[in-house]
């Protein structure tokens, strides 16, 4: 059985545990399959809440994720609440995805996780039918953060992007 969020901390610990190892399962980053079709599949069937808020895209090879944290603060100062999505984590999978300047919570992350789910599923079974790979790690995790940022609701994302076809990131909303 699978701990709910209404459980206890332990219980969420160890439900962010079993859900890391299904996410890190996936195709990892070192071995992407470059397309943005997925994510904007898994965005379009829930009603494209990247939408919802605004981006700022963080591109280049060295010093991403130091700029971003950089532009978040920025904006927090200016009286926006924030997210961040960057990679790669260090300990913890929810590095990777911050509101207000700190790591997305079990409970968030979860509940993100939770909502995008039916919606992944859809698009990997549609994907392997057409002889096609089901989401990556990174594209999983970019659906949740996403997910997360609607929900919360935040201002203005700071996402670092990742490679994908003609060059363009499988992050990119089209909010602005």
């Amino acid at each position: 059985m699978v701990p709910s969020l209404s459980g206890t901390a332990e219980d969420l610990k160890l439900r962010m545990a079993l859900v890391t190892e299904v996410i890190l399962a996936r195709t990892p980053e070192n071995n992407p399959e470059p397309t943005l079709d997925r994510v904007a599949e898994v965005m379009d069937l829930m009603g494209s809440p990247q939408q919802t808020f605004g981006v700022i895209h963080i591109t280049g090879t060295n010093g991403k994720t130091s700029t971003a944290r950089m532009i978040e603060t920025m904006l927090a100062e200016m009286g926006l609440n924030t997210g961040r999505f960057t990679s790669p984590h260090l300990h913890d999978l929810r590095e990777r995805i911050a509101i207000g300047g700190e790591s997305i919570t079990h409970e968030r992350f979860l509940a993100a996780y939770d909502d995008v789910l039916p919606f992944v599923r859809i698009v990997d079974e549609k994907s392997v039918a057409d002889g096609g790979p089901k989401l990556t790690y990174f594209e999983i995790l970019v659906c949740v953060a996403y997910a997360a940022f609607a929900d919360t609701p935040v201002d203005v994302a700071v996402v670092e992007v990742g490679l994908g076809e003609s060059g363009m990131p499988p992050t990119w909303p089209t909010a602005w």
